[in-house]
């Protein structure tokens, strides 16, 4: 399960960035998936050709788990944001993943984190709503993942400073004026 939320949020990620440089590695990687997607499109309802044990081995592998994500949606149980996305772009997203060489991995890693930090800060919002500055959290992001802070902060340190800011802005939402 854990593995098809990873594979999820890469792909939702893929269909939220925009390809508007002709010469990006995300514009170069929609181009790539265009000619799978139209396959896509022709497949509907149509019993696949597996010729060999790879076919079969390709197909099912990608049946499973678009099969457990719909059993999820319709089930009522999947995030609300699978629930109300763009199957088609969800599946251009797909696309665009398969399409991908080697070299964009990174920067699709790169992607599908971004999505989790979003989540992590909507969440952490909702418990105690903020106004939130994205550049500060790259920043921290950054600096974290580089390590190049010359005064390392250890990450017991950061979590405690982060637990007790957010109590402070809490109790500033909160007080009774």
């Amino acid at each position: 399960m854990k593995l098809i939320s990873r594979l999820l949020m890469s792909v939702v990620a893929l269909c939220a960035i925009a390809c508007s440089a002709p010469d990006n590695d995300m514009n170069r990687i929609y181009k790539n998936s265009a000619t799978a997607s139209g396959r896509l499109a022709a497949c509907h309802g149509q019993k696949p050709q597996l010729a060999t044990a790879a076919d079969t081995v390709a197909y099912y592998m990608g049946y499973i788990n678009g099969s457990g994500l719909g059993e999820l949606i319709m089930s009522g149980q999947a995030p609300q944001e699978f629930v109300e996305m763009d199957r088609k772009k969800f599946m251009q997203g797909l696309s665009m993943a398969f399409a991908a060489d080697s070299m964009d991995i990174s920067l699709l890693q790169g992607i599908a984190t971004g999505i989790q930090l979003r989540q992590m800060r909507d969440a952490l919002n909702q418990d105690v709503p903020m106004s939130w500055d994205n550049d500060l959290v790259m920043q921290g992001f950054y600096q974290g993942f580089m390590q190049d802070r010359t005064d390392h902060l250890p990450a017991q340190l950061a979590q405690e400073k982060l637990m007790q800011s957010r109590y402070s802005i809490f109790m500033q939402n909160n007080a009774i004026e």
